[in-house]
Formats: structure tokens, C-alpha cells, sequence
């Protein structure tokens, strides 16, 4: 779990410096498994504790946290964040064969 949380802060840190050099807005989507047992809560809870750490040091900066409780729900959030015009999409596939094509949008 640890693993996956830096891999998430370490992207979020990354795109986050692209939106402060460029001095534009930029919005990340993240679409992760709900929180249906321990180990997916403890995504849930520091997704959004870093998303809303970064908004506060970056005021240029998005990031909208989307919960999925099964995989086609996943896929409809993946593309409820194209059309919110993200820049950047952060994925925690709870199965990814449904989420091929929302993911290539």
C-alpha cells in the first residue's frame, strides 16, 4: 500500500510542478476503488488528503478524488472526468479490462 500511495503523491507532485511552471490551472482526476475494506479506505482517506494538501499549496491546482464501488461504475467516473477537462488522470483500476476504453479518452 505504501508503494502505491508514493507512486500517487509522486505523480500528484509531479504534474502539480508542470501547473507551477507553466503558471496555468491544471486539473488531475483520480478514480480509485471505494472504500470497501481497510486497505481501500486508506487509499480513499490519503488520496484525498493529498489532494487537498496540494490545492492548498498550489492555488492553480485541481484535484478531483472519484470513489468507484465496482468496475463499470469506475469506467462511468473515468469518463465524468474527461469531460470535466482534465489534464491528468491517476488510476487505481479495481479491474481494468472495463476501464480500457474510458481510460484511452
Amino acid at each position: 500500500m505504501r508503494k502505491r500511495m508514493l507512486g500517487l503523491a509522486v505523480a500528484m507532485t509531479a504534474l502539480m510542478g508542470v501547473a507551477h511552471a507553466q503558471d496555468q490551472k491544471v486539473t488531475i482526476g483520480v478514480s480509485i476503488p471505494a472504500a470497501d475494506h481497510g486497505w481501500t479506505a486508506g487509499v480513499v482517506f490519503h488520496a484525498q488528503r493529498m489532494a487537498k494538501l496540494l490545492m492548498a499549496q498550489h492555488p492553480g491546482l485541481n484535484v478531483i478524488v472519484k470513489t468507484s464501488p465496482d468496475p463499470a461504475t469506475q469506467a462511468n467516473a473515468v469518463q465524468d472526468l474527461v469531460t470535466q477537462g482534465i489534464n491528468a488522470l491517476v488510476i487505481l483500476p479495481s479491474d481494468p479490462d472495463p476501464l480500457v476504453n474510458a481510460s484511452r479518452k
